[in-house]
């Protein structure tokens, strides 16, 4: 299968660069793989697991936020949040759903505050559910 570059950056620094054979993601507009000769493409990232192909082997990765580029076969992802799913903290992330879900239960919230606590409670369960897709 025919390769294309790929650079993984957040504010942490950067995930990966290297060589890969695709790129799935969850755009704010449904899902999107990306292969080697993919016409020019530019989309804002949403949330939910990422699929990155190197040498026939997926690796996971909980995805949340950002920007993806595939431009020339140089694709890049400039992610708010990107968490290799083995290196996950389930219980972290177990934790942070259950506090979101007591305070969405409680009620008592603004707007504003529904929509932080609900984005919290999201973000969870997409680490949680990524967790489970270890290479």
């Amino acid at each position: 299968m025919n390769k294309f570059h790929l650079t993984i950056v957040t504010m942490d620094g950067c995930a990966y660069d290297g060589e890969v054979e695709s790129v799935s993601i969850r755009s704010t507009e449904g899902a999107v793989t990306v292969l080697h000769g993919h016409v020019n493409f530019l989309t804002s990232v949403g949330m939910g697991p990422a699929s990155i192909m190197v040498d026939g082997k997926h690796r996971y990765a909980a995805c949340i936020g950002g920007v993806f580029s595939m431009i020339n076969n140089d694709a890049k992802l400039i992610a708010t949040t990107f968490e290799w799913a083995d290196e996950i903290d389930v219980e972290r992330a177990k934790d942070a759903l259950r506090r979101a879900e007591e305070k969405l239960e409680k009620g008592n919230l603004s707007e504003t505050e529904y929509g932080i606590v609900d984005a919290k409670r999201k973000r969870a369960l997409v680490r949680i559910s990524c967790s489970a897709l270890k290479d």
